[in-house]
């Protein structure tokens, strides 16, 4: 593990052209390795993302697709995939934006790139239901604290048994409330 994954992946590259010989390696595992160094890559140009104006990013990922993916470039375009290729492009993107609105027009953007419209106003609504369901979370979460923090209140003036009592009841009723049974 003192070796960096590059590292690693260099040696057993070695060892199969060693065992193997190079063009065998080269036929069995061409595509692995082109992946692999795409991947190797795609992490060093993620870390220095956020100093690149947007456009360099973009323009950056494709030469890196181009060069690293080469002969195999089709083949791992479809590894890839679309849902892949915005992932990644979105993750650079949004590198060193701090902003919510940006962040919001910039997955926009990449969204209609990538897929079609349906596709699109399925995120959308699932972006909306997440977002939901953390508000919902988070008003719970609150009120739980402020319920536990009222209950241990009352603790010393009830046997265990009946404040557990309490303490469950209030819990279930607080549990319903937020997230009521469908």
């Amino acid at each position: 593990t003192e070796l960096s994954p590059r590292e690693r992946y260099q040696r057993i590259h070695e060892l199969r052209q060693r065992t193997l010989g190079v063009a065998e390696t080269e036929l069995a595992f061409g595509q692995e390795r082109a992946w692999a160094e795409y991947q190797f890559r795609y992490g060093e140009l993620q870390q220095q993302a956020a100093s690149l104006p947007p456009a360099e990013r973009l323009s950056a990922l494709q030469s890196l697709r181009a060069s690293a993916l080469g002969a195999h470039a089709a083949a791992l375009a479809a590894v890839e995939g679309p849902h892949g290729a915005y992932e990644r492009e979105l993750e650079l993107m949004l590198a060193g934006v701090e902003t919510e609105a940006q962040r919001a027009a910039i997955t926009q953007d990449l969204r209609r790139k990538h897929f079609d419209a349906d596709t699109v106003v399925q995120m959308a609504a699932r972006d909306a239901q997440l977002a939901t369901q953390q508000q919902q979370l988070a008003g719970y979460q609150a009120e739980a604290a402020q319920l536990k923090a009222q209950l241990e209140g009352l603790r010393a003036g009830m046997g265990q048994a009946q404040w557990d009592a309490l303490y469950e009841q209030r819990m279930t009723e607080l549990r319903l409330k937020h997230f009521p049974a469908p």
